[in-house]
């Protein structure tokens, strides 16, 4: 199968809404692109418990988020180990 690149981009997002976010620059690094998968997982994980706190439903589907991204990643990422990011995030 072939499959397209996996890169990181960098975007400037201003603090208002009348300007669009800006793309600052876009690296092609597969252990940059690793790094950034589990500091988005790792975050994912600490909100849900925070959501479930203020709604029960919102916990889950934060949850069901973290399960979602997991699951895209290792098709998307060659050599990403969903299962052992699950037991061992790194936060940044």
């Amino acid at each position: 199968m072939n499959r397209g690149r996996i890169a990181v981009v960098l975007v400037y997002e201003p603090a208002t809404v009348r300007h669009k976010p800006v793309p600052l620059v876009r690296v092609e690094n597969m252990l940059l692109a690793a790094d950034v998968v589990r500091q988005a997982i790792a975050e994912a994980e600490a909100r849900a418990p925070e959501l479930a706190k203020a709604d029960a439903v919102l916990g889950q589907v934060e949850h069901a988020e973290v399960n979602r991204l997991r699951d895209v990643l290792a098709a998307l990422l060659p050599g990403f180990n969903a299962a052992q990011m699950a037991s061992s995030p790194t936060i940044i």
